[in-house]
C-alpha cells in the first residue's frame, strides 16, 4: 500500500514538472516477479541481459545472473500517453532509455528500448512503451500494460539458467515450460 502511495505523489509531482528529463526528480522503482506456479522464481529481480544486441534489437529485461536488489534494473514512472498510465524509464532517467515490450504480437519481451519514439526496430515488430498500468491485488503493487485485460506475464527459460520475461495474450499457445508470473514494483 505504501507502493501505491508513493506512485500517486510521483504522478501529481511528475505531472506538474515535465521540463527536461534531467529535471525530473521522481522516486525510483525495482521490478520482480511473483510466482506461485514455479517457487524459484518468486522474489527474484529483474536485470538488464546487458549489451544490447544488434542496432534493431532491445536489450532483454528478465532474470539474469545475480537476482538481487542491488543487481536489478531500476525504473522512475513517467506519466503516460493516456490518464492513469506512466512510461516507465531506466533510473537514473536520463529521458532515452524505456521499459517497454518488444517482439511478435501476442508474445512481447520486456525490454529496455532506446530512445523508441525516435528509433526504427525491424518492420512487423510490435513496440509498446507509453501505457503501463500499476494495479493492486492481494497485498502487491503490479505491473501491467494499459487496456489488455486477458493478457499477462510469463517467464520462458533462456541459456545459462536465466529466464525472459515475456507479455502473452492468450491466443496463441506457448511452450510448455513458461510459466505463469507477475512483475511487481517495490520501491527501491
Amino acid at each position: 500500500m505504501k507502493a501505491v502511495a508513493q506512485l500517486a505523489s510521483v504522478a501529481l509531482f511528475a505531472s506538474a514538472a515535465l521540463a527536461s528529463p534531467i529535471e525530473r526528480r521522481e522516486a525510483m522503482f525495482k521490478l520482480r516477479l511473483s510466482s506461485t506456479a514455479y517457487p524459484p522464481l518468486d522474489g527474484k529481480y529483474l536485470s538488464s541481459a546487458g549489451a544490447a544486441g544488434a542496432e534493431e534489437q532491445p536489450t532483454t529485461v528478465g532474470v539474469f545472473g545475480d537476482s538481487s536488489a542491488d543487481a536489478s534494473y531500476t525504473v522512475q514512472l513517467v506519466p503516460g500517453d493516456a490518464a492513469g498510465t506512466y512510461e516507465l524509464y531506466q533510473a537514473p532517467n536520463d529521458g532515452v532509455h524505456q521499459l517497454g515490450l518488444y517482439g511478435p504480437m501476442g508474445f512481447s519481451s520486456l525490454a529496455e528500448l532506446e530512445d523508441p519514439e525516435d528509433k526504427v526496430y525491424i518492420p512487423e515488430i510490435e513496440v509498446k512503451y507509453s501505457r503501463w498500468n500499476i494495479t493492486e491485488a492481494e497485498g502487491k503493487t503490479l505491473l501491467r500494460y494499459a487496456d489488455e485485460v486477458e493478457s499477462r506475464w510469463a517467464a520462458q527459460p533462456a541459456a545459462d539458467d536465466n529466464w525472459e520475461v515475456k507479455w502473452y495474450d492468450g491466443r496463441n499457445p506457448i511452450l510448455a515450460n513458461t510459466m505463469p508470473v507477475e512483475v511487481e514494483v517495490v520501491a527501491a
